[in-house]
C-alpha cells in the first residue's frame, strides 16, 4: 500500500507541470500594458512573445493594445486599451476576437504550445547576415560548399563553423571566396543552428577589419521545402494584417525549424522596433544561438578566435 501511495504522489507531483502549459502569447503590443500570474497577485510588464498561461490576467493601460494568440484555436484575441483579461484554455474571456489565422500560421500557432524559457541580455545588434545575399538562410542536407561575397583587397580567408557550445566544428585557410567541406568528415546536425565566422586577411597577412558573421542551419530538402511554402504563405498575409501577429508567428515558424538566422532578420525588422518588448525577444533567440553569438552580437569577441586552423 505504501508503494501505491508513494507512486499517487509523484504522479500528482506532475501535475502543476501539465496544466501550467503555456496557452497563448502575446504577438503584437503598444502602449502600456501588465500581467498578473495566475498563482499570483502582483502585476508586471507584458513583452512581445511573453507566453502566458490560463489563468494568467492581462490588462491594457489607456494607450494600449495586446493581440493574443491562443494556441490550441489559433486564434487572435484583440485586448482593448482600458480593460483587463484572463486566459482559459482555449480562448481569452474579456477579449474580443478579430480575424482568425489561416493554413500554415495555424500550424505555427498550434505547434508554440509548451514552454520555453526566455532569454534576458543586453546590447542590441544588427551585425549579423547571410553568407550570400541569395542564401535563405540554411543549406539543404549533403551540401558542403560554402561561398560568400568577396571581401576588397582580400588574399585568403578563414572560414570556421561553431555549434552551439562554442566549439569549432570545422576551420578552413582559403584563397578563393568559397570553402568545400570534406566529405570524409561526418556531416551537419539538421534543424541545430551553427555560428559561421568569416576573418579576411590583406597580403601582409594581417586581418582586414570587414570580418563577418551569421547563422548557419542544416535542412533536409523536404523541411527545406516545407519551410518554405509556409514562409511564403505567412508573408502574404502579413502584408495584408493591421498588426504584427503574422511576422511573430513567421519568426516562430523558422525558430521551429532552427533557422535562427531568419528568426534575427524578421524581430529586428522596422515594423516590430517599437514592440514592448521587442528587445528580449531578440535576446532569447541570441541565447538560443550560443554564448559566442552574443558575444560577436556585442563585439566583444576577438578576432582571433575565428583565426584559428584546425
Amino acid at each position: 500500500m505504501k508503494r501505491w501511495i508513494g507512486v499517487l504522489v509523484l504522479l500528482l507531483g506532475w501535475l502543476p507541470t501539465v496544466y501550467g502549459a503555456p496557452v497563448g502569447m502575446v504577438t503584437h503590443l503598444t502602449g502600456k500594458a501588465e500581467m498578473r500570474p495566475a498563482s499570483g497577485s502582483e502585476w508586471k510588464p507584458l513583452r512581445l512573445m511573453n507566453r502566458l498561461e490560463a489563468g494568467d490576467s492581462v490588462r491594457c493601460g489607456p494607450d494600449g493594445e495586446v493581440i493574443l494568440t491562443v494556441f490550441a484555436t489559433a486564434e487572435q484575441c484583440r485586448v482593448a486599451a482600458g480593460t483587463t483579461v484572463t486566459l482559459e484554455a482555449k480562448g481569452v474571456k474579456g477579449a474580443q476576437k478579430v480575424t482568425g489565422l489561416r493554413g500554415a500560421g495555424i500550424q505555427v500557432a498550434r505547434n508554440m504550445a509548451g514552454d520555453r524559457p526566455n532569454g534576458f541580455f543586453a546590447r542590441p545588434a544588427q551585425a549579423h547576415q547571410r553568407l550570400l545575399p541569395t542564401y535563405p538562410g540554411w543549406l539543404t542536407e549533403g551540401e558542403r560548399r560554402f561561398t560568400w561575397t568577396p571581401v576588397a583587397k582580400a588574399v585568403s580567408y578563414t572560414f570556421t563553423l561553431f555549434d552551439s557550445h562554442d566549439n569549432i566544428v570545422w576551420s578552413q585557410r582559403v584563397t578563393a571566396p568559397a570553402s568545400e567541406y570534406p566529405a570524409d568528415l561526418p556531416y551537419f546536425a539538421l534543424r541545430r543552428p551553427y555560428v559561421w565566422r568569416l576573418v579576411p586577411f590583406a597580403e601582409s597577412g594581417k586581418p582586414l577589419p570587414e570580418s563577418r558573421w551569421g547563422v548557419l542551419t542544416f535542412l533536409s530538402a523536404a523541411d527545406a521545402a516545407q519551410l518554405t511554402a509556409q514562409a511564403r504563405e505567412i508573408e502574404e498575409q502579413a502584408k495584408a494584417a493591421d498588426n504584427v501577429t503574422h511576422l511573430v508567428l513567421l519568426a516562430e515558424l523558422y525558430a521551429e525549424y532552427g533557422a535562427l538566422e531568419r528568426t534575427l532578420e524578421i524581430l529586428e525588422r522596422p515594423e516590430l522596433e517599437r514592440q514592448v518588448g521587442i528587445r528580449e525577444a531578440q535576446d532569447d533567440i541570441y541565447a538560443r544561438i550560443s554564448r559566442y553569438a552574443q558575444l560577436l552580437r556585442t563585439g566583444s569577441a576577438p578576432i582571433g578566435v575565428a583565426s584559428a586552423t584546425p
